[in-house]
């Protein structure tokens, strides 16, 4: 390494497997502790072998600069259940490489577990196809992916098109669906549902929330004297442009973060952005329609119908909303 130049950043250290742990043949994960300095030229390879020297290794894994790393089934293939492995980490960037800290951590891999599942290998839960919550709320608050906390204060109702049990209604009172989640994306999702709420408010009216605490809020969309606004908290607000909603109309709202961007789309086109953090770290593990769980001070209940709500981890294109739109 030349003198003067910069020394490799903090290495980020696997916690999973923990030493000696026990696991599953087939796909295994590593899991790295978030660095103390973000680097996009930093990348990881996983080692393992049969003995702490690593003279001769088994398996050699490049995972790019992902901090959740998946090696596949394929690339442990040589693995036998039943025996102990050693295996280590080795952060690279353009000024060197640095190794995990020795003595190197050891598993088992034991035939007995279950494989591990999509969701336990995606960082957030999520699908293969990005989807971390969808409830088609056709007359049930019961989710086709993501899982439902409780739902309160609801009934089966008409939908955007006038046919029946198509929507969920909830009552502005004490109606509120409430689904947990593993995270929050930080960087990027999209959130999209069809709503129509009942009449105007003077009163904050939260159609979406996923509000932790004060300045932990990730997202929210809110309806208040007849008009649709995004927020978030996140060690100040971030407030998007109100948009005027006519009550008893129904809407197609999409949210899209990208980065530092978060988009406000109504029935498939742009209406507001607002600049936000590129990343906010959030202590949310939820989401309600209709309220907000966690808000103990007045009520922030919002009396609407809604629909096809969907949220996933990245950020559709402008196309793909107006696609969603249409189906």
């Amino acid at each position: 390494m030349a003198t003067g130049q910069e020394l490799p950043p903090p290495v980020p250290v696997p916690d999973e497997p923990t030493d000696g742990a026990h696991v599953p043949p087939g796909r295994m994960l590593f899991t790295l502790r978030q660095p103390a300095v973000e680097a996009e030229d930093r990348v990881h390879e996983i080692v393992i072998a049969r003995k702490p020297d690593f003279r001769d290794p088994m398996v050699r894994f490049d995972a790019g600069n992902a901090t959740r790393i998946v090696v596949p089934a394929e690339k442990n293939a040589p693995l036998k259940p039943g025996e102990t492995y050693f295996w280590k980490l080795i952060a690279k960037n353009p000024f060197g490489q640095t190794e995990s800290e020795v003595p190197a951590k050891r598993f088992i891999v034991d035939a007995s577990l279950p494989p591990l599942t999509d969701a336990m290998l995606t960082e957030f839960g999520e699908r293969a196809d990005g989807i971390l919550v969808e409830a088609p709320l056709t007359g049930s608050p019961d989710p086709d992916s993501g899982k439902l906390k409780s739902a309160q204060g609801w009934k089966s109702a008409l939908g955007p098109s006038g046919e029946p049990n198509r929507a969920v209604e909830l009552d502005g009172r004490n109606g509120m669906l409430t689904y947990a989640l593993r995270a929050f994306p930080p960087k990027q999702y999209t959130v999209s549902l069809w709503f129509s709420y009942t009449k105007k408010e003077s009163r904050l009216g939260q159609l979406f929330s996923a509000w932790c605490r004060g300045m932990d809020d990730p997202l929210r969309i809110c309806v208040q004297n007849g008009r649709l606004s995004t927020r978030i908290e996140a060690g100040r607000r971030y407030d998007g442009k109100p948009i005027p909603v006519e009550p008893g109309k129904w809407y197609h709202v999409c949210v899209v973060k990208d980065g530092p961007k978060l988009t406000l789309y109504l029935d498939g086109h742009e209406v507001s952005h607002v600049d936000v953090p590129t990343e906010i770290r959030s202590q949310a593990c939820d989401i309600a329609l209709g309220g907000n769980p966690h808000y103990t001070g007045a009520s922030e209940h919002l009396a609407c119908r809604v629909a096809g709500l969907q949220m996933s981890v990245r950020a559709l294109t402008p196309e793909e909303v107006a696609a969603n739109q249409a189906k």
